[in-house]
């Protein structure tokens, strides 16, 4: 008796799991911030992008799911994948990587 509970439970739980998994959405909250610590790097569904790190674990999970659906075009050759996140204006922004050399000047 009580495997059979368990079985009808983890068969119900299943299909629920799913279907919370194709519930994600993207918080509006995710990309505010006061100064660039806040702000960190994840692996967005198309290309990387910067979020509010109390957020980091949401957003790597919601940007997994549409990663999934493979909706994303080609990116250009010269799009660079080195980026680094920042606060601006209240919200995180991704930006290229500055050369170390162009910064001194």
């Amino acid at each position: 008796m009580r495997a059979a509970l368990t079985a009808a439970v983890l068969a119900l739980g299943l299909p629920v799991a799913a279907l919370a998994a194709e519930l994600l959405h993207e918080g509006k909250f995710w990309r505010n911030c006061e100064v660039d610590a806040q702000c960190v790097v994840v692996e967005g569904a198309c290309s990387k992008t910067s979020v509010n790190a109390a957020f980091e674990g949401e957003a790597v999970a919601y940007y997994r799911q549409e990663a999934a659906r493979g909706t994303c075009a080609p990116q250009p050759f010269w799009k660079s994948n080195d980026v680094v996140a920042r606060c601006y204006l209240g919200g995180c922004q991704t930006i290229t990587r500055q050369d170390r050399a162009a910064e001194k000047k």
